[in-house]
């Protein structure tokens, strides 16, 4: 396996309009990435777009629909170089990427890269043969890591991911994992959002390449504080609402189904949550007593209920509200008095 590292400034521009580009198509907003003009550092489900002065990306949306799931070098064409030309005339200048950071990551990934070879090839044996080739180009934007589609010619394989420059050994080994499967998971198996990651996931958790990465921070089981994470949600809507691309419309129920954003919920609610956001959805703005749903929902079994039992099921309720792309601050807690659903957090 070959890899390399490096940077060039002029596809930094490249790489915000494929972030752009996933706006109309609400990638990031339907599986609960927070997309900030700020760097979150850490939290796994974040997108660092620049907010460019002068620059409205709702303006190009037509060209912005073009593709999904575009490739750096983006193809050439008069939409994309409308858009890019759009953002190079604007004062923006991408930032520059920290160099002591990137050599010290370069440095630490080439100590493991053998082992990480043996243990991939060990896992999967049939690319004994391939000659591997992963480039890396440091970026100062985007989510942890994003990659590309792996490029196969006979029994050569090349793959390009790009690796935010506060990132680590974690991201690179999950950004080639996500690429060099990414057509299988996405064209033939027709995998969602939520499989793919859960299959990287358990690579990356429960195999031997757990050894090589301890601190390997997993997207679909990220662990967060709602008190910390609330004005970042906030700053996330209120940046997606700026660029034109506003999406929640919060919760509502279709004879007795409940929704949210007008769908239903890709991660499921227990039938006590359920029970508890449909009571709340049904009386918006309207504060329930804590003992009024406690006796709602332990009526049968009043010994289970207790203020630590309740907030614990809000707190579980909020959880899964952030991981359906959408507020958990739609559930506030009157203090004193009882929780209430209200649209607009």
């Amino acid at each position: 396996m070959k890899v390399s590292f490096c940077y060039q400034p002029e596809l930094e521009y490249e790489r915000i309009l494929c972030l752009y580009h996933q706006l109309p198509f609400g990638i990031y907003q339907d599986n609960g990435f927070l997309v900030l003009p700020y760097r979150l550092p850490r939290h796994p489900k974040t997108v660092y777009l620049p907010d460019i002065p002068g620059f409205s990306p709702i303006r190009y949306l037509k060209e912005l629909r073009t593709n999904p799931w575009p490739d750096i070098p983006l193809p050439k064409n008069p939409a994309t170089e409308k858009v890019l030309k759009a953002i190079k005339e604007t004062s923006f200048r991408p930032q520059k990427i920290s160099q002591t950071a990137c050599l010290k990551t370069k440095k630490n990934w080439f100590l493991i890269q053998p082992l990480f070879e043996d243990y991939f090839l060990d896992l999967f044996p049939q690319y004994r043969l391939f000659r591997i080739t992963l480039e890396t180009y440091w970026t100062r934007y985007g989510t942890l890591v994003s990659f590309g589609s792996r490029k196969q010619k006979g029994k050569k394989i090349i793959l390009k991911i790009y690796l935010r420059d506060d990132m680590g050994l974690p991201q690179i080994a999950e950004g080639f994992l996500s690429g060099f499967y990414r057509e299988i998971f996405n064209r033939r198996l027709q995998y969602s959002f939520l499989q793919r990651e859960a299959i990287v996931d358990f690579i990356l958790q429960e195999t031997k390449l757990a050894r090589l990465f301890p601190d390997y921070p997993s997207t679909l089981k990220a662990k967060y504080s709602i008190s910390k994470l609330q004005k970042h949600c906030l700053a996330s809507a209120a940046y997606l609402k700026k660029l034109g691309f506003e999406t929640q419309t919060g919760l509502s129920l279709d004879q007795d189904k409940l929704l949210i954003n007008n769908r239903s919920p890709k991660i499921t609610f227990s039938p006590t949550e359920e029970l508890i956001l449909k009571k709340l959805v049904k009386n918006a703005d309207e504060p329930i007593s804590y003992f009024e749903l406690g006796d709602f929902i332990w009526k049968n079994d009043p010994d289970k209920f207790s203020l630590w039992a309740l907030s614990r099921l809000i707190y579980k309720i909020r959880h899964k509200l952030y991981q359906n792309s959408i507020s958990p601050e739609h559930i506030k807690n009157l203090r004193g008095r009882g929780y209430y659903y209200t649209s607009q957090p």
